[in-house]
């Protein structure tokens, strides 16, 4: 369901029209404060715009590695960026360590971005067999 089509996006959507049109009246006859109705706007919108994401299928990613090496990234949606940080820097050139700030902790590392890949049928194929729905494959598989 897109977000055109979701009733309390729709709703929301109604509420923010109501509230401008509240505001305007309200600028022109008074010095009337709608700041709890604003309030409660924003906390509306956000519950709508939360249900609407869990209306929609996860945004999965499946990291192929080789040798410790990413070698791709598989996606389920078409458009997301990625970008590794590999932590391991023993002996890498200091002018391709890079410091990626966080809310917690600083972390230091070589930035890359691996190819990217719109690959759904590969991913589902993994969650499947993560979630025990697939026998896994024994034996060599390599070519």
């Amino acid at each position: 369901m897109t977000d055109s089509n979701n009733p309390r996006v729709l709703l929301v959507r109604g509420l923010e029209h109501a509230l401008f049109r509240l505001n305007s009246i309200a600028h022109r006859y008074a010095d009337t404060d709608f700041k709890l109705i604003e309030d409660a706007l924003e906390t509306a919108r956000q519950d709508a715009r939360r249900d609407a994401r869990q209306d929609q299928p996860p945004e999965r990613l499946l990291i192929l590695l080789d040798g410790g090496l990413v070698q791709a990234v598989c996606t389920t949606q078409p458009g997301i960026e990625v970008a590794v940080l590999d932590q391991d820097t023993e002996g890498a050139d200091p002018s391709d360590i890079s410091a990626v700030e966080g809310e917690i902790d600083t972390l230091y590392g070589s930035l890359s971005r691996p190819p990217v890949t719109d690959a759904p049928e590969l991913i589902d194929s993994a969650w499947q067999t993560l979630a025990g729905d697939h026998i896994p494959c024994l034996g060599s598989h390599e070519a």
